[in-house]
């Protein structure tokens, strides 16, 4: 990643609706996401994402200098001694930012030296993506954390 001219930063309001976007339809043709009827998902996902931005902080990798042209994110909270992360994308249907460590970068920011225990509450679109978290950072796979979201 040294050579990506890569900044990162806690992100902001003005962020949240091009992370609230991208969430959905980059979530849409995860795993079985693509078989829900459209209107269910566009409800169900909708009101999902919003109650998790309004819970949870988003931390960013955008381009050098250009604040505002984000690449990567992450939106994750801390809960009980624990990071808990509800979404990860990075930019790039070209793949110009993937696979360069970013969201690595992005994981140590928010939890340095893997102290708290890492829950994923979205599994990745590739299941190799988790099993290097899993690996890793020992995280755990938890879908079932937002049933218990009060």
């Amino acid at each position: 990643m040294n050579d990506l001219p890569v900044e990162f930063r806690l992100g902001t309001p003005s962020d949240i609706p091009y992370v609230a976007n991208s969430w959905f339809l980059s979530n849409r043709n995860n795993h079985n996401n693509g078989f829900i009827e459209n209107s269910i998902y566009e409800a169900e996902q909708t009101a999902l994402i919003k109650k998790l931005l309004d819970i949870s902080m988003i931390f960013v990798a955008h381009i050098e200098d250009e604040p505002n042209a984000i690449i990567a994110y992450q939106v994750y909270q801390y809960l009980n001694g624990r990071c808990i992360i509800h979404y990860a994308n990075t930019k790039g249907s070209d793949n110009l930012f993937r696979n360069k460590g970013i969201q690595s970068s992005i994981l140590e920011l928010i939890n340095p030296d893997n102290k708290l225990q890492l829950i994923i509450t979205s599994f990745p679109r590739k299941e190799k993506m988790f099993l290097h978290l899993k690996e890793k950072y020992s995280a755990i796979y938890d879908p079932y954390f937002l049933m218990r979201l009060s």
